[in-house]
C-alpha cells in the first residue's frame, strides 16, 4: 500500500532539493520556543509558517538549541519556505524528509 501524505502536509527536509525538481522560492521560515523544549515542538510551527506563505516543502532546515534568558537554552529553527511546480516530482521520505 503507497504512503498517503497527510493534507496540506509541509516536507521538511535539511538540505536542498535535487536539481531536476523545479521550485519558486515563498520565503524564509522561522520557528522558536521560549522555554525548554525539543526542536520538535517547533517543527508544526514553522510548517504552519510555510503553508500561510503558499509553500508546501522547507529546504535547507536548520534546529539547534540556543542559550536563552528564560531557559538554559531553547529550540530554534529555520529554512526556506519553497512552492513546488508538480508536488509529484518530490518524494518527501525517500529525499530523507519528514511530514509535519
Amino acid at each position: 500500500m503507497p504512503y498517503v501524505v497527510p493534507a496540506n502536509a509541509v516536507c521538511m527536509i535539511k538540505g536542498p532539493l535535487p536539481p531536476n525538481i523545479q521550485f519558486s522560492v515563498v520565503g524564509s521560515v522561522e520557528g522558536s520556543k521560549e522555554f525548554y523544549g525539543s526542536v520538535n515542538e517547533i517543527l508544526p510551527l514553522m510548517a504552519d509558517e510555510a503553508r500561510k506563505l503558499g509553500g508546501d516543502v522547507i529546504i535547507n532546515l536548520e534546529t539547534h538549541q540556543r542559550m536563552g534568558l528564560w531557559a538554559w537554552a531553547h529550540p530554534v529553527g529555520n529554512g526556506t519556505a519553497i512552492k513546488l511546480v508538480a508536488k509529484t516530482d518530490l518524494n518527501c521520505l525517500a529525499a530523507g524528509g519528514s511530514y509535519h
